[in-house]
């Protein structure tokens, strides 16, 4: 049976899936009973996830999974909470996990489509008095690139806990170009990017892929790229 692991899965978690993530979330929902009791402190967003995700240390990219065990490694809308830096740290730890000739595939929010959208938003303006539209095309071109978050109130243990794990920002954002560069850097073949789930051929995609992961106007593209069999210098 394969391997399939789905890294940063959130509440997108697959039956036939390792589902993989680094929130506190993940590891109180295993243990509800704790968190039935630390709820006053913690908050409720714990009760939204299912059982069964494994908590791992995902932070600076790294992944808790021993070399070559993987079949097919999947992750959406988790790389862009990296830095850069970080970011080349999970795909080369990515090529780590995976056996040789084993495929990953990659999604992220589009930056070059978001910026397209704005572009053309803010054309259609025109020269009309922004002040009178409920909306400014710079607000959802912000929004877009959640490059910011809510300030903490430092009340509840849930906003230091951001402190040293911030899952919501974004720190690094990708077009096709610069997450191919990426892929390939870190040592991944046969990249391609735009790949619609129904072009995929990995088995049980539907079961994390969720409805609009993928799509125009900035929601994101997907990439696939397989880890070479031979071990390549680079």
């Amino acid at each position: 049976m394969s391997v399939r692991v789905n890294i940063g899965c959130g509440l997108c978690v697959g039956r036939d899936w390792i589902n993989i993530d680094g929130s506190w979330n993940a590891w109180l929902a295993n243990h509800r009973g704790l968190a039935g009791l630390l709820t006053p402190i913690i908050g409720r967003g714990w009760k939204a996830w299912p059982a069964g995700v494994v908590h791992g240390d995902l932070s600076g990219g790294r992944l808790p999974l021993k070399d070559a065990t993987v079949d097919i490694l999947y992750s959406a809308h988790f790389v862009e909470h990296l830095t850069k830096e970080e970011g080349q740290v999970f795909f080369r730890e990515c090529l780590r996990v995976l056996k040789p000739g084993a495929r990953i595939r990659v999604v992220v929010p589009d930056l070059e489509g978001a910026a397209r959208r704005y572009l053309r938003d803010l054309d259609a303006c025109g020269g009309r008095d922004l002040r009178a539209i409920g909306e400014c095309p710079g607000d959802e071109f912000m929004r877009q690139l959640s490059v910011s978050g809510p300030r903490r109130r430092w009340t509840k243990a849930a906003d230091w806990y951001q402190v040293w794990y911030d899952y919501h920002r974004h720190f690094w954002m990708y077009d096709r170009q610069s997450l191919s560069v990426t892929a390939e850097r870190a040592g991944f073949c046969e990249i391609l990017v735009d790949v619609r789930l129904s072009e995929s051929g990995i088995v049980g995609l539907d079961q994390v892929e969720r409805a609009g992961a993928v799509g125009e106007n900035g929601e994101g593209f997907a990439l696939e790229a397989v880890k070479p069999r031979e071990e390549r210098e680079r």
